[in-house]
Parts: C-alpha cells; structure tokens; sequence
C-alpha cells in the first residue's frame, strides 16, 4: 500500500499542487484519501477493486441524472507504475452518516420523509436501464448457484465448529427451502446500502446522498431492501414500505427476510473461513437469535401500520 508521501506525488501528477490530502479510511478494496478538501480518491487494493472501479466509473456519471439523490460521479485512472496503480476520482459528497439511532430519534413526520426519500431512490435505481450496467460489465447474479455454493463452504468450514444442532439444523433448513429459486436477477441493486453509505443533512433532516457503489450487481432489488433492514431495523422499514410500488408486501418482506438469512449466512462463513476467531462468539450467538425468530414470521414487524 502506498503511503502518504507516494499518494501525493501521484495526485500532484494528476490534478496538480496539493494544499492538503487527508486519509479518509480503508476498508478491503480501497484506501480513500480526500484532497484539497474537495476531492476525493480511492486507491485500489488488488486487481478486482481496480476492476469495481472502473465499472462505478463507467456507470454512475450515466447513471445519476436519473437518480433523487446525489451519487459520486467517478473518473477512473491506471498508471503505468511498477506495480500498477488504480485509483478513482469524484467530488467530495457532502454529508453525515445516518445512523440508526439518529433515525431513531426523529418524529414520525421526519422519519417517513427520509424512508420515502431512500424508497424514490431505489424505485429509480431498480428501474434503470440494465443495457447501460451490461456495457459497463456489472456481474448477474445466478442465485441458485450462488448459495448453492454458500451451503457447501458452509458445511466445509463452519457446521462442525457448532454445537448446538439446532442452530446446524436451522442453517440447512434455510438452503433446503430453495427460495433462492424465487429470486429474480431483474434490477441494478446497490449492493451494499448500508449506515456508511447513506448520508443526510442533520440540520434539516433529509437525505443528502447515497455513496459507495463497489458492490453493484444485476440481482434481485429485495438484496437491497435486506441491507436496509439488517441496518436499521424493522420500524425503519416500516415507513420504507409505505412507500414502496409493490402490490403485494407480505409476499416481498418474506422474500426480503429469507435474503437477509442468507446474506447472513454468506458473512458468517466467511468469519469461520477466513478464522477471525474474536468475530466467533458474535456469529454464534446472533445464529440463535435468528435460530429463535424462524419460526415467528418476524418479518411482519416490517409492514407499515
């Protein structure tokens, strides 16, 4: 990874004297850096962030005059350095965190204007042209072998480390009841539209932004409904779901919840594969929990009262 010094003289290549250059974070693709206060740089980490990069670069400017809310619009970069060096550029996107406390604190009236607010923006997303993301080689995904190939790392790295059959047993009822086959690879999804990525205007309490697209895919649009979910909870989705065009919500929030088991599921073999034991004990003790709420039909709490 290249260190300050390195990024600088690179920027300075590209966009000439810098007056400033911040590290904004790191996370598994990129090291962001923020330059000048206005502009801001994602350095990829291995050749397939470099690749989610050039696809967020070929998309997104398309893709956000069409969309509600204001999305990075990136110019991607490949240097000829020894090793090769992939970076994007976008103006900064100005915004806080929403976090689910903060959505948790504001009246019900602020609440169901920033739920509709996120559901106008997925509504655009998920209907936007899918020729524009086929040009721009974001993947599809094929469900059925997707999680076929979950259950089998499933078995491989993680069944044998839990001792309670139960929660065993639950994890092979989850992918005997093939409800992958029910998904659809119909619509750009975000991917990953989580707390991170979601930005608002504090003072006045709306929606500013939604960033990060590194994890688009041709999916089904209940993937993003799930991490919307998994992040802020059923009261958020309720308001969500006021506003969503679906004449059936029963059957989308049980489709939405068998999403999130299985997104679940994905992650938490990833933890036992990749052995981050102090990851272990949460992973365990959430399997119970979702164990427990099986049977409950939990996914009601999601329709709007």
């Amino acid at each position: 990874m290249m260190d300050r010094r390195q990024v600088a003289k690179v920027l300075e290549g590209i966009a000439g004297p810098l007056s400033d250059l911040v590290l904004l974070g790191e996370g598994h693709f990129v090291v962001a850096w923020l330059a000048n206060g206005s502009s801001v740089y994602r350095f990829a980490k291995h050749p397939a962030a470099a690749l989610s990069l050039r696809r967020e670069a070929c998309l997104l400017p398309r893709l956000a005059p069409h969309l509600p809310l204001k999305v990075p619009r990136p110019r991607y970069y490949e240097l000829s350095l020894d090793p090769l060096v992939a970076f994007a550029a976008h103006d900064l996107v100005v915004g806080k965190t929403l976090s689910r406390e903060e959505f948790t604190a504001l009246g019900s009236h602020r609440q169901d204007y920033c739920a509709a607010q996120i559901a106008q923006f997925l509504i655009a997303l998920h209907q936007s042209d899918l020729e524009w993301a086929r040009q721009c080689d974001i993947d599809v995904r094929d469900f059925q072998s997707y999680y076929s190939d979950v259950a089998i790392r499933f078995e491989q790295h993680m069944a044998a480390h839990i001792r309670d059959a139960r929660n065993c047993n639950y994890i092979r009822s989850v992918f005997e009841a093939d409800d992958a086959a029910h998904f659809r690879s119909s619509a750009l999804i975000h991917g990953d539209l989580s707390v991170p990525h979601i930005l608002w205007d504090q003072e006045d309490a709306k929606i500013t932004a939604i960033i990060d697209f590194g994890d688009m895919i041709i999916a089904d649009p209940a993937g993003d409904l799930a991490g919307l979910y998994e992040n802020y909870g059923p009261e958020f989705m309720r308001y969500l779901m006021r506003h969503s065009p679906s004449a059936d919500l029963e059957a989308l929030l049980q489709r939405v919840y068998r999403f999130y088991e299985l997104a679940w599921i994905d992650w938490a073999v990833n933890i036992f594969e990749e052995q981050r034991r102090d990851d272990i004990p949460l992973v365990l003790n959430e399997l119970s929990r979702l164990r427990h709420n099986a049977p409950l039909n939990v996914w009601r709490a999601m329709l709007p009262r």
